[in-house]
């Protein structure tokens, strides 16, 4: 998130609401500011690498193999 943005998640909430934000959320970009969604949904499929990345049980989270054949690196 912070490569493609150069902002950490949830910069726009206070310290109470990031906590309930991070636990709530199913990934970061659902907490993004309008403008960097609109960002991020310019680059085709980077929206879909990112919640790969950031889903939270390991089990059923891609490894770095195949999130390597993603198709935002071909």
């Amino acid at each position: 998130y912070l490569l493609f943005t150069g902002q950490r998640p949830y910069t726009n909430f206070g310290k109470i609401l990031t906590l309930e934000s991070i636990i709530k959320s199913k990934s970061p970009l659902e907490a993004c500011k309008k403008e960097t969604l609109d960002y991020l949904k310019q680059h085709e499929g980077l929206c879909d690498f990112l919640n790969l990345c950031f889903v939270r049980d390991r089990d059923e989270r891609p490894g770095a193999a195949m999130l390597l054949e993603h198709k935002i690196f071909n």
